[in-house]
């Protein structure tokens, strides 16, 4: 349901809606993604170090509290129906860490059990920005909150609200930041005439609290002809030759017709805009090639 890759893209993290930690070394032939191995499975424990048992774990993001820090080193688990964000330190215990939780002031109690926060990130200036799947405000915009954390400990300083467009039926799944600043949002849409439907929207590098409304712009959208499925967990890096790469993931639901994917994609530059003619100082048109 979430995911993290480190920097140069050996190893990745992920959460799984069934209260466990997936740990697994990435493969790679001629610069594509091939495969994973050196998989760690293991339980997401509660405060008292018992493991959280199925809905009781519904984990759904995680990201690094430092985005420049040690890979993993502590991250930030947001679960859905006991809506919550924890701390777990990967750095010291592993998988065997304890959680800290990080109370922030928002209107949890209106949320709907299984459409709680589902999109999130950390900004290196710690400001957590936690968008929900599918809680709307009175105008049907996606709710979400930028989260300000003191510099110096793990306690929140502010809460603000953050709205976004919602599109049709299309829910966000998860959010990452690309090396050149901006952000982008995965998310999905499934009817069982449809199956599967994703979309990536870039929203710019200005995630603004408030009265403005993101909106961002299409990237991507595939459907069943693509070689997708549930996808939930979204993260990027920068490679070693300045490609910027997004790696997918899907949620299998652990549905015998569904599949566990991940899958990497190179996000292409934006064309330099085509130069536009400028009229000579006469008012004729110029002269043509």
């Amino acid at each position: 349901s979430g995911l993290i890759v480190s920097p140069d893209g050996q190893t990745f993290v992920s959460v799984s809606d069934q209260a466990d930690w997936v740990r697994g070394r990435l493969l790679y032939v001629d610069g594509k993604l091939t495969g994973v191995e050196d998989i760690q499975i293991s339980p997401l424990l509660d405060p008292q170090g018992a493991s959280l048992v199925n809905k009781q774990g519904d984990a759904e993001a995680v990201e690094q509290l430092n985005p420049a820090g040690p890979f993993p080193g502590p991250v930030i688990v947001a679960f859905e129906r006991q809506h919550r964000l924890w701390q777990y330190d990967l750095s010291g215990d592993g998988f065997a860490a304890r959680p800290i939780n990080i109370p922030f002031n928002a209107d949890l109690g209106t949320i709907k059990g299984n459409q709680g926060i589902e999109a999130l990130h950390v900004t290196p200036e710690r400001e957590i920005v936690a968008i929900t799947e599918g809680t709307v405000d009175r105008n049907g915009h996606t709710r979400g909150w930028i989260i300000r954390l003191n510099p110096d400990r793990l306690a929140v300083d502010a809460t603000d609200p953050l709205r976004l467009q919602t599109w049709e039926t299309f829910r966000p799944t998860d959010l990452t930041r690309l090396p050149d600043g901006r952000y982008l949002l995965l998310q999905r849409h499934f009817t069982p005439r449809t199956g599967p439907i994703i979309q990536v929207r870039d929203l710019g590098k200005d995630l603004t609290a408030g009265a403005e409304v993101l909106e961002g712009t299409l990237l991507a959208q595939m459907d069943m002809a693509f070689n997708i499925d549930n996808m939930e967990g979204l993260a990027a890096r920068e490679d070693e030759d300045g490609r910027l790469l997004i790696y997918v993931v899907s949620d299998d639901n652990f549905n015998p017709l569904q599949r566990t994917l991940l899958l990497m994609f190179e996000v292409a530059p934006v064309p330099a805009p085509v130069p536009v003619p400028v009229p000579v100082e006469d008012g004729s048109a110029p002269p043509k090639d």
